[in-house]
């Protein structure tokens, strides 16, 4: 029989019976009078430690998510004591604005209030969840929450202006982050109509700036802002498309659909162009022929 070994206060340490103390007496043990024998410890075993950061793959896995408003407003007194009212508004099934999904035009101006702090951002992402049938996301939420309270402290004195740290001293300083945010847009847009033409009727960057300026300037009172704002040269144009409108729109999704259109679709947008505004009719080279036989042939 294995014999048993104990745990000795005297040493610290594990020992054996016969070899320490073979009559295991610990309340004569001269060493320690007043100790206990007492079983071996167990060792603890180590648990790994957890990490509470989320790696970047599983990162790309995460999807926002939004809730949506309640499907009723008021309810029945009867409805109330019966216990039938509806208290899970559910998950929104992503929708389409303008073809762009939903959660992407919300991320997006999550990001880019999160790059230039403009307030306009955070302003537009509660009226558009809102409009949508959605609460506005916590983000937003906290920021005009955090306005209103230094309104509130201020007991109304401070303008909204100054709250929303847009409040701009002297003409001329710096661009108010409306008109910025207007501006913005509007280039991106032209970007938008420069992606496709280079995409789909294979027109240089260069030429499609161009298109795109002659159509905006064909519109009649086209700059309904009330800004009056200041027009882009051809030049501006092209290097705010390759630092930043490419990235918008040169991804594989984006690129996948477009080349889903089909002719008509096509001829219905190139037409949308000023024909005194074609490179074909302006420089007579022959790599715009195609466009010509597509607008003679439809």
């Amino acid at each position: 029989m294995k014999e048993k070994s104990v745990y000795c206060e005297a040493v610290k340490a594990n020992v054996m019976k016969s070899a320490r103390c073979p009559e295991y007496e610990c309340k004569t043990c001269p060493e320690l009078k007043t100790s206990k024998a007492s079983p071996i410890k167990p060792k603890k075993k180590k648990t790994p430690k957890t990490k509470n950061s989320i790696s970047e793959v599983d990162l790309l896995k995460l999807w926002p998510v939004y809730t949506k408003h309640p499907p009723i407003k008021e309810v029945s007194i009867d409805a109330f004591w019966n216990d039938t009212i509806p208290t899970e508004s559910g998950i929104f099934p992503d929708m389409k604005v303008d073809g762009i999904p939903l959660s992407d035009l919300l991320r997006g101006k999550h990001d880019s209030f999160n790059e230039t702090k403009n307030p306009v951002y955070a302003i537009e992402t509660f009226l558009l969840a809102h409009m949508h049938g959605l609460y506005p996301p916590l983000w937003a939420l906290e920021y005009l929450a955090g306005v209103f309270t230094e309104w509130h402290k201020a007991n109304g004195i401070k303008k909204f202006d100054e709250v929303f740290g847009i409040k701009i001293k002297g003409k001329g300083k710096r661009t108010h982050p409306f008109e910025a945010l207007l501006i913005e847009d509007r280039n991106e847009r032209l970007c938008w109509q420069i992606f496709c033409l280079n995409l789909l009727f294979n027109i240089s960057i260069e030429d499609a700036a161009k298109m795109v300026l002659a159509r905006l300037k064909a519109i009649p009172g086209w700059d309904k802002t009330g800004w009056e704002l200041r027009e882009v040269e051809h030049t501006s144009l092209e290097k705010y498309y390759y630092t930043k409108g490419s990235k918008l729109y040169n991804i594989e999704p984006i690129r996948n659909g477009l080349l889903k259109w089909m002719r008509d679709e096509k001829l219905s947008f190139l037409k949308s162009f000023p024909k005194k505004s074609f490179p074909l009719l302006r420089s007579g080279e022959p790599k715009y022929a195609h466009l010509e036989e597509l607008l003679s042939n439809s």
